[in-house]
């Protein structure tokens, strides 16, 4: 393929170079207003980790959450390079701390792996079955395909999924993991790279990846109408609320929306999803191919980067620059600016890492200039790191104070603080249900685990009768182990 249909797919098919078409997204009326002030907002900022071992735009990205490994396939690499679309795998290993001397990034050798961009990535944790799915995208000649590709964890075994049921091209799209119908959900996109201007976003249909619970074998089924009409938007599972959530996007080829949408997955059968349009409160970015990621920790979709106008239109295309949490655990649902800031990265990947609490983010692009300038993908890993929320120092009354005059009257002996035990003890009943892993990763640094060094009664003062959580216990012992959604803390004791 030409370097110039290169360009025409790659640009084309999310805008253009040189030619940009004001599209409409949601009308300003739609927004709701502001909600009442809630609590304050933790400062967050983000945290250079590393380096990704090749710079990519529009790769995908999965998280194993059990072993901290990030995953990032494919992409486009610089116009230097012709816009080259890559087949390489990268492995990104978090360590005991988040810093780039415990980041390890690698490449993963494997077999079989096609020229992909415009994918979507997906973790499936199920034991030694725990395997990451690559679904469709476009290839280097920009054609879009419909396969599914496996890496079997512990194997590391990389393959052609087998897949009954009908799905049909797509790029552009997003998948995530439902775990409580052990199925992927996909959505959004298009069936093909479009090259014309202006690229409305078609009706694509969502459907579901289901796994046959004594085979194994995968099968294709149809999801619930409706749903949104855009390309370049991001989903994450919102694991309190069993739904997904699916955010931005381009509906035109040119600009960027707010549209919120959530795929209802509470009932037990996986056939009564549906889709309805959420729409939240505050101000939140208008934006496609951005990067987003559900924060277990603070129960929030972080969202960073992608393109607001004028999409690959060379000197005149805008990037979304602040960091915006959406905050679920009020309703509806309220967007909160953080603030913190990177610079351009559009069509980045984002994952987040249990283990550190924090969003990290890799890849991406700047925005173009015209002309277009030879390197502008990135490489960079960062990780949105968030310190704890102070609370207002409680105010002292007003009034006379009663008199205290020292040396007057017998004085009480000062007595020896107790010094109490802070020691992590793993709990003997999780040392065969949690992955050694994670038990090593809470021993080696037990302050990056919920609730270590606190008091068992946070009303209270530490001291013998208020003694610390030291014992890691799973969140709730009588469920199983689950990285995300039933992971490990510490507690008072181990009953």
């Amino acid at each position: 393929m030409s370097v110039r249909a290169k360009l025409c797919v790659l640009a084309c098919a999310v805008g253009a170079i040189v030619i940009g078409v004001a599209g409409a997204g949601r009308p300003a009326s739609a927004r709701p207003a502001e909600a009442p002030a809630q609590q304050a907002t933790p400062k967050c900022d983000w945290r250079d980790v590393g380096n990704l071992n090749r710079s990519v735009a529009y790769a995908a990205s999965a998280m194993d959450t059990t072993n901290g490994v990030m995953y990032v396939y494919g992409g486009y690499s610089d116009p230097s390079a012709q816009f080259q679309t890559q087949s390489a795998i990268s492995t990104i290993t978090f360590g005991a701390t988040l810093t780039a001397g415990d980041t390890k990034v690698a490449a993963l050798s494997v077999s079989g792996a096609p020229d992909r961009e415009a994918l979507a990535g997906v973790y499936r944790p199920k034991g030694d079955d725990s395997a990451i799915y690559w679904i469709a995208g476009r290839n280097n000649s920009g054609d879009t395909n419909n396969d599914v590709y496996e890496y079997k964890i512990k194997t590391k075994a990389w393959s052609r999924l087998a897949t009954s049921g009908a799905f049909g091209d797509r790029d552009e799209h997003v998948a995530a993991y439902d775990p409580k119908h052990d199925v992927i959900w996909v959505a959004a996109g298009e069936s093909k790279a479009c090259t014309s201007v202006p690229c409305q976003a078609p009706a694509m249909p969502t459907h579901y990846l289901q796994f046959d619970a004594t085979t194994g074998a995968a099968s294709w089924h149809d999801g619930p109408s409706g749903g949104p009409r855009a390309k370049g938007p991001t989903m994450v599972y919102d694991a309190k609320k069993e739904r997904m959530l699916v955010f931005g996007g381009t509906p035109d080829g040119s600009k960027g929306t707010d549209g919120l949408w959530a795929l209802d997955l509470s009932d037990a059968d996986v056939t009564k999803a549906k889709w309805a349009e959420v729409k939240p409160a505050g101000t939140g970015p208008s934006v496609a191919v951005h990067g987003a990621a559900y924060d277990a920790e603070r129960n929030w979709m972080v969202v960073y980067g992608g393109m607001k106008t004028n999409y690959a239109v060379g000197n005149k295309e805008t990037g979304e620059t602040r960091t915006f949490a959406l905050d679920l655990n009020v309703d509806p649902p309220m967007w909160r600016n953080l603030g913190s800031t990177v610079g351009d990265r559009i069509q980045p990947v984002m994952e987040y890492l249990p283990q550190h609490k924090a969003v990290v983010m890799t890849s991406g692009r700047v925005a173009i200039l015209d002309p277009v300038q030879d390197q502008f993908t990135k490489r960079t890993i960062h990780a949105l790191v968030c310190a704890a929320v102070v609370e207002p120092t409680a105010t002292t009354p007003h009034g006379p104070r009663p008199t205290d005059t020292p040396g007057t009257g017998p004085q009480p002996t000062a007595m020896p603080t107790p010094t109490l035990n802070a020691s992590p003890d793993i709990c003997e009943s999780v040392k065969s249900r949690v992955p050694p892993a994670v038990l090593n990763a809470a021993a080696g640094a037990p302050n990056t685990i919920s609730g270590y060094g606190q008091p068992c009664n946070p009303n209270l003062p530490a001291g013998p009768l208020n003694p610390l959580r030291r014992f890691l216990n799973l969140q709730n012992p009588s469920v199983r182990f689950h990285p995300l959604y039933n992971g490990v803390v510490w507690k008072c004791g181990c009953q």
